[in-house]
């Protein structure tokens, strides 16, 4: 079995138990910035590492309006020391719908594909 070091943050530890690759969380990423007509909010691999380890004060304002509604966190908690991102209600996004996009986003996709 695999040991994962434990996350450094809440975003490191949503991305780790999604089972998705780096690669196909940065075309979720852009693929809901564009579902939410914001576009100026792109996402890289090497940026979202950066993320994951904590190591960024911030972002541009597109892209933490995305990542929270991606990830249903606010973009602060979300970079937060994994010790202040204990497990417990999500906040979902802003949207619409009332469904985090991430989730509209997967069945979005699950039904296009069958």
């Amino acid at each position: 079995m695999v040991r994962r070091p434990q996350p450094r943050t809440l975003l490191e530890r949503l991305v780790q138990e999604s089972d998705r690759t780096l690669e196909e969380t940065c075309e979720d990423f852009e693929r809901c910035a564009r579902q939410h007509q914001e576009r100026d909010a792109t996402l890289s691999v090497r940026q979202l590492s950066r993320w994951m380890a904590g190591t960024v004060g911030s972002a541009q304002p597109a892209s933490r309006r995305v990542a929270q509604r991606l990830w249903g966190h606010r973009f602060a908690r979300l970079l937060g020391r994994r010790s202040s991102a204990p497990n417990s209600n999500r906040r979902g996004s802003a949207s619409p719908s009332g469904m985090p996009c991430r989730t509209r986003c997967f069945w979005g996709l699950f039904r296009r594909r069958w």
